[in-house]
């Protein structure tokens, strides 16, 4: 199967680090770049995701998206932390976490 990937991110933990996220149209991706297997699907945006960057841990995950929205995942169990809406324009970039 080929995806497109936009916004490539690299895990910063420095145990972990051979995770990769990257956004799939509305999802976000984890590979496992040892095995080279998608771990991990995020799902929630409604529109194209734009921007990604890990804790510096590597323990949450930011998605910055199009419909104007900051999501923020727990890489472990995969779950929503929180959304952070209100912004007037789309995401196109995260910075430092």
């Amino acid at each position: 199967m080929s995806t497109k990937v936009s916004s490539p991110a690299w895990s910063e933990d420095p145990v972990d680090g051979h995770t990769l996220a990257g956004g799939a149209g509305r999802q976000v991706l984890l590979w496992d770049c040892k095995t080279k297997e998608i771990i991990k699907t995020f799902s929630g945006h409604q529109a194209l995701v734009t921007s990604l960057k890990f804790s510096p841990g590597g323990e949450k995950l930011a998605s910055g998206s199009k419909d104007q929205t900051v999501r923020v995942w727990d890489v472990a169990s995969g779950q929503l932390q929180m959304t952070l809406t209100g912004h007037i324009w789309p995401v196109g970039c995260l910075g430092a976490y």
